[in-house]
């Protein structure tokens, strides 16, 4: 299943961005978190760029794909302190992804700028993750140690199909927008825990 939503999304980008009508580079701020059967987690940010291609079958109506990098990063730090002793722990992690957008895209325009809006599933793939756990005591020195996330023991699954979309506004060939998505696979392959991505965005696109 996975290799055919992969293979499904690259074919839609190859045949949009040959016969697209509007081309565009996206940046942006990405916030993300774990909706967890337990709780919310702490969010990670960071960023998001890349391409993206449209193609309008009418005046109102159009078919959007892209590829996108995003870079996220949660961290957190604790410490204590016990008479002349004192001991910090600090964690720090980062995640790479790509994702594929396959969306209905709409717009609307009027004198001097547009509404647009986009909305559909888009594939979500896990390049790397890793935390770096930086543990230090007072007259002990520090020491440090990386995790990869998706070591071959790890619950932890890198592939996700989000759902949802932006919307904004169009004005001098250029696009600001906001967004969400929601994630439709649970993250953790575990009996104990499940987790779901929630992901809010903003930011601006350059058409061309």
């Amino acid at each position: 299943m996975k290799k055919f939503f992969i293979t499904l999304a690259v074919l839609a980008l190859g045949a949009t961005a040959a016969s697209a009508q509007q081309l565009s580079v996206s940046a942006g701020y990405l916030n993300s978190s774990f909706l967890s059967s337990d709780d919310k987690t702490d969010a990670f940010n960071g960023f998001t760029v890349g391409v993206g291609a449209t193609k309008y079958l009418n005046e109102y109506v159009g078919v959007a794909t892209g590829l996108y990098y995003s870079f996220l990063n949660q961290s957190s730090e604790k410490g204590f302190g016990l008479g002349g002793f004192s001991a910090s722990g600090k964690a720090s992690t980062n995640e790479h992804y790509f994702t594929l957008p396959v969306h209905i895209a709409g717009k609307v325009d009027f004198r001097g700028f547009g509404l647009f809006a986009q909305a559909g599933p888009s594939l979500n793939l896990g390049l790397a993750s890793s935390t770096k756990l930086t543990a230090s005591a007072t007259g002990l020195g520090s020491t440090e140690t990386t995790n990869d996330n998706y070591g071959e023991d790890s619950s932890y699954g890198r592939f996700d199909v989000l759902i949802g979309g932006k919307l904004g506004i169009e004005v001098a060939g250029a696009q600001v927008f906001v967004g969400y998505n929601y994630g439709l696979l649970d993250r953790f392959k575990s009996d104990n825990y499940s987790a779901h991505r929630s992901e809010i965005s903003a930011g601006v696109s350059f058409l061309f």
